[in-house]
């Protein structure tokens, strides 16, 4: 979790959605910071607005928004397998061993297994009595690019959020049963996807109605 107070915005870093590339490339550029532990690092939307979003009240900021990625839940998914097939991880934690169907269909068994995600995208907007509370600006980790430029256009600099802690490359392939079974799981995480993502195409015009009419003088054009 990090804060670019001039800028009014804070990013949530969302698991799996290169957020130590973009921390490392925000660092630099924000003044209120949370990160080197999971939990802080991970701070969902709802514990941002319950717990920070008063001290920054308390010091005069009261109005910040917030923004964060979120990748195709199946894929998120498998870029959880292949983190954990990283021989950084212990036995407990190390997905080595397992296939990407046997993985998926752990996953969707609920299994209580260390190398498997702790919960879905969707609880990353979790708010009380079953409500969500979501992020201000959802990006799509795919459009990463659109991110970088929407960061840059705040900051007024350009930012480069490149390439770090990258997962091992590992080919896995899921039959069409399992595959439909793993989107029926994640229903809820497709439904964030389609209808509160930024989608490329309407980026244009988000741009301008968040910058203003001359968006395209703010910072570097869109990429």
């Amino acid at each position: 979790m990090m804060v670019y107070l001039p800028g009014r915005i804070a990013f949530l870093a969302m698991p799996k959605c290169a957020s130590t590339s973009i921390e490392n490339a925000l660092r630099p550029h924000c003044q209120f910071l949370a990160t080197g532990y999971p939990m802080l690092t991970h701070m969902h939307v709802n514990r941002f607005h319950r717990f920070v979003m008063p001290l920054l009240k308390a010091t005069g900021h009261k109005e910040i928004e917030t923004c964060c990625l979120m990748r195709d839940p199946v894929d998120w998914v498998a870029s959880w397998w292949r983190y954990r097939s990283d021989d950084r991880w212990s036995a407990e934690e190390n997905a080595s061993h397992i296939g990407f169907e046997e993985y998926v269909a752990e996953y969707i068994a609920g299994e209580k297994k260390d190398y498997l995600p702790a919960g879905t995208q969707a609880g990353f907007f979790w708010a009380p009595n079953r409500g969500k509370r979501f992020a201000d600006y959802i990006f799509r980790y795919e459009d990463i690019d659109l991110f970088q430029d929407f960061w840059s256009r705040k900051i007024g600099n350009e930012v480069d959020f490149g390439m770090h802690n990258v997962s091992p490359s590992r080919e896995g392939d899921l039959n069409d049963e399992v595959r439909q079974a793993l989107r029926n799981f994640l229903a809820e995480d497709y439904e964030i996807w389609e209808n509160r993502t930024i989608k490329r195409e309407n980026y244009t015009a988000f741009c301008e109605d968040h910058f203003g009419a001359h968006a395209a003088e703010v910072a570097p054009a869109q990429r």
